[in-house]
């Protein structure tokens, strides 16, 4: 029922791209240009209400007391436990039955827009929660749940529930129910339970009007203007000839009446002339979606006039509820110029090369894709990507940046100074689209910054249908935008764990007799990493089974695995196939540059490891197409290694916008793909930071490995692989290798040089050692590296969370890096070795504007907010590296429904 409830929400969203206003030209349509954008610069921000608007406080729930209990209905069974007062809260144990409470509200679903719920313990779960209206009782259509996690500890998460997105939360609202677990035997623990109103601060609305904004409704992200009622939006525009207006509009948050939208045009001379009008109700289906229009304007060519885009209503207005918008209105016009190639970007998430037939893999696995590329298209048979999982290494491929320069690789957004390829595109008149399967391919994770219309998966939703619906989505949009360049970006999460069996094509690759589906997946679970380990990742396959929750797959089973895997990549084949026939039957082959690539591969017990977030070739080589507009080099294989940060690099080359690019640490392909041999080996780079895994170094012939983490045992571990004599880099060469001191110090240059973040550094003089503890919540295992690999690793205390503790002898040091800022502040305790009873503390900022040292002078301790060299004893934090780094949070970190998506693709 979830499933469709969640589908057919996303459906509402995407049913907008084929509506009014979009009519299908001849095979042999003229190219049409934008030439005026109303939302011209990049947006800065988008439109979330529960960021800008300031919250108002409806109810405010603890469990204090007997009475706070008592405001309360507990329904439990005759022997099970009583809910009881702990501190912080209340705490419910599941006995033989659901235990549930209520609470009478009483209350307008307009005056709440979310719920808060602050629970500690669920780490099965899941928490259930319901409402009603007056006189009604409880069912699931009115509710939802929130997922147990095996993360939950003994502090409390905050869970925001959106109510006001809800279906059914309309009316008046008289009762809650919380279920608190249905998980035998668990207890958790139930904080806080707070309602919350959103109101827009004094003023805001008149600034923000001014101000282009990005705007999701119905998970479909667009550039947008807001427009509230008696704030119009108006541009004087020379109309050219032909030309047409093309835009969407809709509502951001909610309303309880309904809004009128109109498009008026203003001539110099005359009245006005509405040329568009519409009335969205206020119903979830009509205010979920954005609605698209086209106004020809053409009766106005040559002249300027004023055009209009108004919301109005007929009865009073709350714009702290909802805003009316407009999406990237846009005028464009037939082009008397040559057409600039489109371009279609497509990544299939965890594609192994050495699994596609095109490859050839034994098993016929993507015939279409085959049929596609054989003959018009060239193979790179040795693409390496710049890290092993999917938000590091999409970065890459859209910016041309290594991941050791570019930095998002610890579950931060990507920041918005980083020029991406789609940026370009658009200030080049491109219109730029992407479709995504979510999780870390969010908009929330930067990868909306220069698109103008991005739809994503919905969290909380399975991905069973999502390749299916993506590729009807991008059909709907080249249809529609045929006649303009575009670029568009696809990305499926159809090959990424869980792994299940697709019919027909499981049964057709193994041989089988129409072998049912299983209920039964493969999920991936990530282990805890131990500081024993040197916090070191690794992640393990798990049948997750109805009846039986997650087991470890045997490895015997290995095989089923890898097949259920084939089954899938035979399945995405099938749909993508649908896209690329689609541009030849519209003719747009001939003015179409086509990428077809993934992000990372996959491992299936290659020594001995399952998933992704490793260095070897099964993680890092990816299969890379390109088919140039009207096939040109098509059936060229180069076996010549490549990067996935060459794609960027390559395309605007081939656009003629080399000029445009920024400085990239990627290079055209454009030699090889016209044959020209190239005397230097494309060296590739891939950072693993976030899995603790270190960096490698892959050349043509040798792959070298080096682990930069700053933890016992890890740190400093090396190995180096003869890729010819050993493809499965099983047997590390590096004992006998002369050249390793070399390359070592290479690689240990190249890291010091480009990796950003705080700088921490630990001097201890001739005759004193320096002993301290670093606290915070960003300091844990997978973000603090080492600068000297030779010198002094970090130790680790197992009963302590967010501490990092160094030994550093007399005469020696400790260099350390924290990657990806975060904004918050660290605490560094320090005393020296004799006296340990006279530890100094300090707390010591995020944001790092200069160096801040702490300085031991025959006095003790102090702090100096600069740095002294000459400084025998000290310890010195500084921020350093590129632009690129930023001061972020992690949006999984405040958006539950993103981390349950993050966790069913085992990342959490």
């Amino acid at each position: 029922m979830r499933l469709h409830r969640a589908i057919g929400l996303l459906a509402l969203a995407w049913a907008a791209l084929s509506q009014a206003g979009c009519t299908t030209p001849s095979d042999n349509a003229e190219h049409w240009q934008i030439v005026e954008r109303f939302v011209v610069d990049e947006p800065a921000e988008s439109f979330d209400r529960q960021a800008l608007y300031d919250e108002i406080k409806v109810f405010d729930w603890r469990f204090e007391g007997q009475q706070d209990l008592d405001a309360w209905r507990w329904h439990l069974g005759a022997d099970d436990p009583p809910a009881r007062l702990v501190p912080g809260g209340v705490q419910v144990r599941r006995g033989a039955r659901v235990p549930s409470m209520v609470r009478k509200i009483d209350l307008d679903a307009m005056a709440i827009d979310v719920i808060d719920i602050e629970v500690a313990g669920l780490r099965e779960g899941p928490l259930r929660w319901f409402w009603t209206a007056p006189g009604k009782n409880f069912v699931a259509e009115l509710g939802s749940w929130i997922e147990g996690s095996a993360e939950a500890g003994v502090a409390a998460i905050r869970h925001r529930i959106a109510v006001a997105e809800q279906k059914g939360w309309t009316g008046m609202i008289h009762r809650l129910r919380i279920d608190p677990t249905m998980a035998p035997d668990e207890a958790v623990r139930i904080e806080r339970v707070r309602g919350i109103r959103y109101q827009a601060p004094t003023g805001f609305l008149d600034a923000a009007v001014q101000l282009g904004w990005k705007v999701d409704i119905g998970n479909d992200l667009r550039n947008a203007l807001l427009a509230p009622p008696g704030m119009p939006v108006e541009r004087r525009v020379e109309i050219p000839r032909r030309g047409r207006l093309r835009c969407s509009y809709g509502l951001a948050g909610r309303s309880e009446v309904a809004a009128t939208y109109r498009i008026v045009a203003v001539p110099e001379q005359g009245e006005r002339v509405v040329l568009f009008e519409d009335v969205i109700e206020p119903t979830i289906a009509a205010r979920s979606r954005w609605r698209d229009v086209e106004v020809d304007l053409s009766p106005f060519a040559g002249q300027t006039v004023g055009l209009v885009l108004e919301a109005s209503s007929a009865e009073p207005w709350n714009s702290s509820a909802g805003v009316p918008v407009w999406g990237n209105p846009e005028i464009s016009s037939p082009s008397t110029g040559e057409r600039q190639p489109n371009v279609v970007v497509i990544s299939v998430d965890t594609l192994r090369p050495d699994h596609l037939s095109l490859y050839g893999y034994e098993r016929r696995t993507s015939p279409r894709i085959d049929a596609w590329a054989e003959e018009a298209a060239v193979v790179f048979e040795t693409a390496v990507a710049s890290a092993p999982w999917t938000l590091p290494s999409h970065v890459s491929l859209l910016s041309g940046l290594d991941a050791d320069r570019h930095g998002v690789n610890h579950r931060r957004p990507m920041p918005s100074a980083i020029r991406s390829l789609p940026e370009i595109l658009r200030e080049s008149a491109y219109r730029t689209l992407a479709i995504t399967g979510g999780g870390w391919m969010r908009p929330v994770y930067g990868f909306a910054q220069g698109i103008d219309q991005f739809l994503y998966w919905p969290p909380k939703t399975p991905k069973d249908e999502e390749i299916e619906l993506h590729v009807d989505a991008a059909l709907e949009l080249v249809e529609k935008y045929r006649e303009e360049a575009f670029f568009l970006f696809l990305h499926t999460f159809e090959v990424h764990s869980p792994h299940r069996r697709r019919e027909p094509y499981y049964s057709e690759l193994t041989g089988g007799a129409g072998a049912p589906e299983e209920a039964e997946v493969v999920v991936t679970e990530k282990s805890s990493a131990p500081a024993t380990s040197g916090y070191v990742v690794r992640k393990t396959f798990h049948w997750h089974r109805p009846a039986e929750g997650k087991v470890p797959v045997d490895r015997e089973d290995i095989p089923e695995v890898i097949a259920r895997y084939d089954s899938g990549i035979a399945y995405a084949d099938a749909h993508l196939g649908r896209l690329l026939e689609r541009l030849a039957e519209l003719d747009l082959e001939q003015d179409t540059l086509v990428i077809l690539t993934s992000d990372h591969g996959e491992a299936f017990d290659e020594n001995g490891l399952d998933s992704h977030g490793y260095l070897y070739d099964f993680n890092l080589l990816v299969p890379l197409v390109l088919r140039l507009p009207g096939g040109q080099q098509g059936g060229r294989r180069v076996a010549e290694q490549v990067r996935l940060i060459d794609v960027m690099p390559t395309v605007l080359d081939f656009l003629g916008l080399s000029s445009a690019a920024p400085v990239v640490d990627g290079s055209s392909l454009r030699p090889l793909i016209e044959g020209q041999p190239e005397s230097d080996v494309r060296e590739a780079w891939s950072y693993a930071a976030s899995s603790n895994r270190g960096i490698a170094l892959r050349q043509q012939r040798t792959k070298y490995l080096f682990n930069n983490t700053a933890w016992i045992p890890a740190a400093g571990r090396d190995a180096l692989f003869d890729l010819r004599a050993d493809p499965e880099e099983a047997v590390d060469i590096s004992a006998a290798h002369d050249g390793l001191p070399t390359i070592r110090r290479r690689v240990v240059e190249r890291l010091d040089e480009q990796l950003s973040g705080v700088e921490i550094a630990v001097r201890c003089g001739a005759e004193t050692a320096c002993q301290g503890r670093l606290k915070g919540a960003g300091i844990h295992g997978f973000r603090l590296k080492t600068l000297e690999p030779d010198g002094v690793p970090l130790v680790w205390d197992e009963n302590v969370e967010d501490e990092a503790r160094f030994s550093v002898p007399a005469g020696q040091r400790g260099r350390y890096l924290l990657e990806s800022l975060a904004p918050e502040p660290m605490t560094i305790e320090v005393w020296l070795q004799q006296s340990p009873a006279a530890a100094f503390r300090a707390e010591v900022d995020a944001d790092l504007a200069s160096p801040w040292e702490l300085r031991y002078q025959d006095s003790g301790w102090a702090v100096h907010r600069q740095s002294d060299a000459a400084a025998t004893v000290a310890v010195t934090f500084r921020r350093r590296g590129t632009a690129h780094e930023s001061l972020s949070v992690d949006p999984s970190a405040v958006d539950p429904a993103l981390r349950e998506q993050l966790r069913a693709l085992g990342y959490l």
